[in-house]
């Protein structure tokens, strides 16, 4: 079984050309903050606001919560379709003539072999 990563805000930075530091949305992979070097601010990038560092790292705390929360419903959703897929009886055939003999069916709709034959 695979080790989930515990991701922490460092994970989400990246260093600009221009001395800047970028904040990736881990949700939607996206830039959403960044720290202008020239004027010591951070730049919330969806509406231009500066933040705190404190509003900073609160921000991508919930953010990267959110993004293990949707992890966790995908992985969820992904086990119960292969549960399902799991508990789909495999198809049956005709031993007679081959065609897909129904789940329910007593006889071949094709030949009229009764099932218990198949």
């Amino acid at each position: 079984m695979e080790t989930k990563k515990e991701f922490t805000a460092m994970d989400f930075l990246t260093f600009t050309v221009a001395g800047n530091v970028v904040v990736t949305d881990p949700v939607t992979g996206k830039e959403f903050l960044c720290f202008r070097q020239q004027d010591n601010t951070f730049i919330d990038s969806r509406d231009n606001q500066k933040l705190t560092p404190e509003q900073i790292y609160a921000l991508v705390e919930l953010r990267i919560e959110q993004a293990q929360k949707m992890d966790a419903e995908a992985e969820a959703k992904a086990a119960q379709e292969a549960a399902n897929q799991q508990a789909t009886p495999p198809p049956r055939f005709c031993a007679k003539c081959g065609s897909p003999i129904f789940a329910e069916a007593k006889f071949c709709t094709k030949c009229g072999t009764p099932v218990e034959n198949v």
